[in-house]
């Protein structure tokens, strides 16, 4: 089941009741992870005041061990996505990191008016590390972030790498259990061997040479 009708994400175990949620959510925006950063451009260009009550939903698909920043202040980085292509980063910091520092990967994440953190020449990390290409939000109190439950659709790639150890690239596991690296690479390796078919056996490559003639007549 999914949270609400405005979000794609479905919990497996929740952590706040449903109709709670919906309470939480009836005044607010719902705003897509992949729609963030131009959302975030349209708020920057309305008057003072005048800024939409808003949220984001995505799960949590990774996060940076403890870090102290040049200020002295302990922080974490994370980075919510859609489990598709959409993502933002978020940075935890004060009593925010405090509280929620410790929450585990593949949790849905819904977080609060969130705000963007502020260009500091180029980077958004405040370690001072490069800027993510992702929106970079963060959050002022701890209760803009609610964790909703564990989400059932993700999971990582099933593949074995070169060096033998599992891929560790995130996945919607509703849509696939391979990552596009490697959905890519094994059609890649199928359409390398059925070449190499074609070119020993000639009966083969007049029957694919038809069967591609067709498919353009289709079209």
């Amino acid at each position: 089941m999914f949270l609400n009708k405005k979000t794609i994400h479905r919990p497996g175990s929740r952590k706040i009741v449903a109709s709670s949620f919906e309470d939480k959510m009836q005044t607010r925006k719902m705003v897509p992870v992949g729609q963030v950063a131009s959302f975030l451009r349209r708020q920057q260009q309305q008057q003072p005041g005048a800024e939409q009550d808003w949220v984001t939903i995505g799960v949590l698909t990774g996060k940076s061990a403890p870090k102290t920043s040049s200020s002295g202040r302990n922080f974490s980085r994370w980075t919510i996505t859609d489990l598709g292509n959409g993502s933002v980063c978020l940075f935890l910091f004060g009593e925010v990191f405090k509280e929620h520092w410790t929450e585990l990967e593949g949790r849905i994440i819904a977080l609060l008016n969130p705000r963007a953190m502020e260009d500091r020449g180029g980077s958004a990390d405040a370690a001072g590390s490069s800027a993510p290409k992702d929106p970079a939000l963060t959050l002022d109190r701890p209760s803009q972030l609610l964790v909703l439950g564990t989400s059932l659709d993700y999971g990582t790639c099933k593949a074995i790498r070169k060096d033998g150890a599992p891929c560790s690239m995130v996945v919607n596991t509703r849509k696939g259990e391979y990552c596009t690296h490697h959905v890519a690479a094994a059609y890649k390796k199928a359409h390398s061997k059925r070449t190499d078919i074609n070119s020993k056996y000639p009966c083969c490559k007049k029957i694919e040479k038809k069967r591609k003639e067709e498919e353009e007549e289709e079209e």
